[in-house]
């Protein structure tokens, strides 16, 4: 992925076929087809191409943790990530589940809040968004998130646009 962002796209692409070519299953840690899957959706995400994105890694991320190899925090990443496909594919429904199942495990997860917010507001739980809002403006000063991030914006937004 870093080569792909730096201009690198044959790189990354090269990369992901010599994933491909592993052997399948445990043996590699399943980053022959688990691996290569999330890598090949974030580059369809990179493009814009959110449909083929949640393709590849929607089936890779239900089983991120059955790969071997990265650390919980890189992990945590592909979620991330496939967090924000799924809002930006406007799937409310799923957003508010992974958020949630993220939010079990870290609650103080402002990506997380945040998207839970967002789906909040688009699917009318209005008291649900204002209590997620005020979590991630308190949560957003515990960690000194700068005061103009967008996430802590679009929150203090949505409690005057309900007040």
């Amino acid at each position: 992925l870093a080569l792909a962002r730096a201009g690198g796209v044959d790189k990354a692409r090269r990369q992901i076929d010599y994933l491909r070519q592993l052997p399948e299953g445990k043996y590699s840690g399943h980053w022959s087809t688990l691996g290569a899957d999330l890598l090949e959706g974030e580059l369809a995400f990179m493009r814009g191409d959110y449909a083929a994105a949640e393709r590849c890694m929607a089936p890779a991320v239900q089983h991120i943790h059955a790969m071997g190899g990265g650390s919980r925090e890189q992990k945590d990443i592909f979620k991330d990530v496939f967090l924000e496909l799924q809002r930006r594919l406007g799937h409310t429904d799923q957003v508010i589940e992974l958020a949630q199942q993220r939010l079990r495990a870290n609650p103080r997860h402002i990506p997380s809040l945040a998207a839970l917010a967002w789906a909040y507001g688009q699917t009318g739980q209005t008291s649900q968004q204002h209590h997620v809002c005020q979590q991630l403006i308190s949560r957003g000063e515990e960690v000194r998130l700068h005061p103009q991030a967008p996430e802590l914006f679009e929150a203090r937004q949505a409690l005057q646009a309900m007040a």
